[in-house]
């Protein structure tokens, strides 16, 4: 076979394969156009799910710590003085030791 016969054989076979390879490619970003839609549309439903799944849970214990039993199981404790008082305290302390 004559030189020039097989090279416009490889280059007609190349230039098939490369339009068949083109027209996968665009077929596989489409598929992974619809999946990335798909995928941000579940996302968007998790986080507004999310959003009200966390104020529900914020009523929820809103409602527990509200009710009588609750305070009756853990009462309020008393505040506690300030880590500035407490150090003047202290220091009031010491000097009546000394």
């Amino acid at each position: 076979m004559d030189t020039l016969i097989q090279a416009n054989i490889f280059f007609f076979i190349t230039s098939l394969v490369t339009v068949v390879l083109g027209v996968f490619l665009v077929l596989v970003l489409i598929r992974l156009k619809k999946l990335f839609k798909s995928v941000n549309q579940l996302v968007d439903k998790l986080n507004n799910t999310a959003d009200f799944v966390s104020d529900e849970a914020k009523d929820l214990l809103s409602d527990i710590k509200q009710s009588a039993a609750f305070r009756f199981i853990f009462p309020k404790k008393k505040k506690r003085a300030s880590s500035a008082e407490e150090v003047e305290k202290a220091v009031r302390k010491i000097r009546r030791k000394v």
